[in-house]
């Protein structure tokens, strides 16, 4: 009987222990990066891609570079105003293409001062007849 007891509870002990690595991943903070941070995904194609909104100018842009020999771009940048209750809302769309290995766009928009604005872009950078997608996003409060 002392036996049975010990096996059970070497078991116990045993799944207990294994439930506990299995806990909610590490947050930024806990693997050393901060907010400001980014981690930057590893492209085969593309060199860089840099979203960016301007409130004071009223524009919202990205630049996207392709490494040598790509010989086609094109992106999506979707504008999103942020909502009282949190949830986004689309307010502006333009997309491009170029035909290099350098890419930029560029549209206006009348943003709202203490509103938070996303933009999202997403696209491909094609070289050697591979189409590489690449995306990226920012927030920012004007």
């Amino acid at each position: 009987m002392k036996k049975f007891i010990c096996i059970v509870l070497t078991v116990v002990l045993a799944l207990s222990c294994m439930s506990a690595f299995a806990a909610e991943p590490l947050s930024s903070q806990e693997v050393g990066t901060t907010a400001q941070e980014s981690i930057t995904p590893f492209w085969v194609n593309t060199l860089s891609i840099i979203p960016s909104i301007s409130g004071s100018a009223g524009t919202y842009s990205c630049s996207i570079n392709g490494v040598s020999g790509t010989t086609k771009i094109s992106a999506t940048l979707v504008l999103y105003e942020k909502g009282w209750l949190g949830g986004y809302t689309e307010v502006a769309r333009t997309s491009n293409t170029t035909y290099s290995a350098s890419f930029f766009k560029s549209d206006s928009y009348s943003f709202s001062s203490g509103k938070t604005y996303k933009l999202e872009v997403s696209g491909a950078v094609t070289r050697n007849g591979y189409a590489e997608p690449v995306s990226a996003t920012i927030e920012q409060k004007i």
